[in-house]
């Protein structure tokens, strides 16, 4: 079984929908042309991004992610552990996490925070 999403100590990876999970590894390369007319791409870096989908049953489910995100935050990253799917690896580093919940009210006048997208970017 695959980490798709470790926070701290705790595998996430249950609440990412099914066929939303797109993390890839990708080189960071400083491009230049020589004098005749070339193009070089030196590779400076890789960094890992991408989105998926996850879903809370509960608000307190919601809450308990929120609380496990927050103990791994530095500034405005977050220690994560993912998944490449690209490279077959799994990552280990800081992330820029965008987060956008949204309430839903349901039938019983409860809320939840429904499905959404999130998206990560390695520091």
């Amino acid at each position: 079984m695959f980490l798709l999403l470790g926070i701290g100590n705790t595998d996430y990876s249950n609440i990412i929908h099914e066929g939303t999970y797109k993390v890839y590894k990708e080189n960071v390369t400083h491009n230049w042309e020589d004098g005749n007319h070339k193009m070089h791409r030196d590779t400076i870096r890789t960094k890992t991004s991408g989105s998926f989908e996850v879903e809370f049953k509960t608000w307190a489910a919601f809450e308990s992610f929120l609380t496990a995100l927050n103990a791994v935050k530095t500034g405005n990253e977050y220690a994560l552990s993912v998944y490449s799917l690209n490279t077959n690896e799994g990552v280990t580093g800081s992330f820029f996490v965008t987060l956008p919940p949204e309430l839903r009210q349901k039938n019983d006048l409860t809320f939840t925070p429904g499905v959404f997208t999130v998206q990560i970017e390695e520091s």
